[in-house]
């Protein structure tokens, strides 16, 4: 059976979850809030979500969690955050760490197009951005997570030397995104020998076990934050 981006979360039934769990891992902004009070939310930094100032991780697209919660397990001495805009993924993504027993990771259901706006300067040490959805349309290019405008915010919420970090199996998603970073000043390419990220099979997502198993060519790339804004 094909894995859909568009009918997967459909196909998911919502983990039993204890509601105060829940309610520890799982922030929920609507859109419609975010849209009309951004500014009655806090800035997403470590410092808010954990009580502690370290650089956050973000994966951002986070689906039902096999990557993010990986690296959180790996890392327990990092600060994660997953955002997904849908509810079945982003609770299972919970239940995952649950299971883990971890509590250096949290969770975002909202926007990110919406949400990146409160990702404060110099406070992401890393943002996952890994098999997002095509674009459609040239007119629909400024709602996707890797529009300039969001490169833009996402280039000033990394401090010097993060990562941003792109895996597609969409060849025009590859080239959009190649293009796009490469305009944005502050972001300098990772030759394939110094990534910083290691994909081993337990931090892949269904998306590239399906596509790997099917032969797809999987595209990947890494951006370093650099301090020369020329």
């Amino acid at each position: 059976m094909s894995l859909s981006r568009g009918r997967f979360p459909a196909r998911l039934s919502l983990p039993d979850l204890d509601p105060a769990v829940l309610e520890h891992y799982r922030l929920l902004w609507r859109g419609e809030d975010l849209h009309a009070n951004l500014a009655q939310f806090p800035a997403l930094t470590a410092a808010t979500l954990f009580g502690r100032a370290a650089p956050l991780e973000i994966d951002i697209g986070c689906a039902t969690g096999e990557f993010i919660v990986g690296l959180a397990a790996d890392h327990p001495e990092r600060r994660f955050l997953g955002v997904e805009i849908s509810r079945k993924p982003i609770e299972h993504a919970v239940a995952k760490a649950v299971a883990r027993g971890l509590d250096n990771i949290r969770f975002l259901q909202a926007d990110m197009i919406l949400a990146a706006a409160l990702l404060a300067p110099q406070t992401v040490g890393a943002i996952y951005i890994h098999f997002p959805v095509p674009f459609t349309t040239t007119r629909k290019r400024k709602h996707y997570t890797y529009a300039p405008r969001l490169l833009t915010i996402y280039r000033n919420a990394l401090v010097t030397g993060g990562r941003l970090s792109f895996v597609s199996d969409d060849q025009r998603v590859a080239a959009e995104i190649t293009q796009a970073v490469t305009r944005e000043a502050g972001f300098a390419p990772v030759a394939e020998a110094d990534w910083q990220l290691a994909l081993s099979d337990h931090l892949r997502s269904p998306y590239q076990r399906l596509w790997a198993q099917r032969k797809r060519t999987i595209w990947r790339a890494e951006f370093e934050r650099t301090a020369d804004m020329k």
